[in-house]
Order: structure tokens, then C-alpha cells, then sequence
């Protein structure tokens, strides 16, 4: 049963690292919104992953870029929805390194 139960374990984090990736190739491939979805399922179903900060932190970034690249009339929206992403990952991960340089880009927002 131990042998079954590591085995089932593996494979879950096979899954998570597949999803995780997923995430990563829809930033790197400047589909914000769909990285900005892809990240927003991820944390559902992996909250306490190893790669909740470096998914959150993409999660803002491609935020901001869907909101400076959107229509002016679905700006205001993004821009809180950035914002609001913000406060969550600031929430999780105070001590984050990639907490200054999401911060100006979200004072970039704002101005």
C-alpha cells in the first residue's frame, strides 16, 4: 500500500508540474488572458503547491500586461482585478523577491 501511495503521489506531481508548465507557455507566449486563466485554476487546484509563488507572480504580471494591452473600456475593470491580485500575492508571499518589481509595475497601473 506504501509502495501504491508514493507511486499515486508521483504522478500527481507529474500532473501539477504538466499544469504548471502550461501556465509558464501561455505567459511566455504573451496569451495573457489565457495565462491569467490557466494560473487562477492552477491555484484551485494546487493552493499549497511548491509553485504557488512563481504561478501567482506570473498570474500579476500577465495581469498587468491583459490590462495596458485591453480597450479603454475594460481597462478601469482590470486594473482593479490587477490590483486585487496584487493584495493577494503580497498576502501569501510577503518576503518574495518579486514582490518590488510587481509593485512598480502595479504603481505603473495606477498612473
Amino acid at each position: 500500500m506504501d509502495t501504491c501511495n508514493q507511486i499515486i503521489d508521483r504522478l500527481r506531481f507529474k500532473i501539477e508540474t504538466k499544469e504548471f508548465n502550461q501556465v509558464l507557455l501561455y505567459s511566455k507566449t504573451e496569451r495573457y488572458r489565457a495565462a491569467v486563466a490557466s494560473a487562477e485554476i492552477f491555484l484551485e487546484k494546487y493552493p499549497s503547491s511548491t509553485f504557488a509563488e512563481i504561478v501567482l507572480s506570473k498570474m500579476v504580471r500577465n495581469s498587468y500586461y491583459l490590462t495596458i494591452n485591453s480597450i479603454e473600456s475594460k481597462k478601469s475593470v482590470r486594473i482593479d482585478e490587477t490590483i486585487e491580485r496584487m493584495r493577494k500575492f503580497e498576502a501569501d508571499f510577503p518576503g518574495s523577491d518579486d514582490l518590488q518589481s510587481l509593485n512598480q509595475l502595479v504603481n505603473k497601473l495606477l498612473n
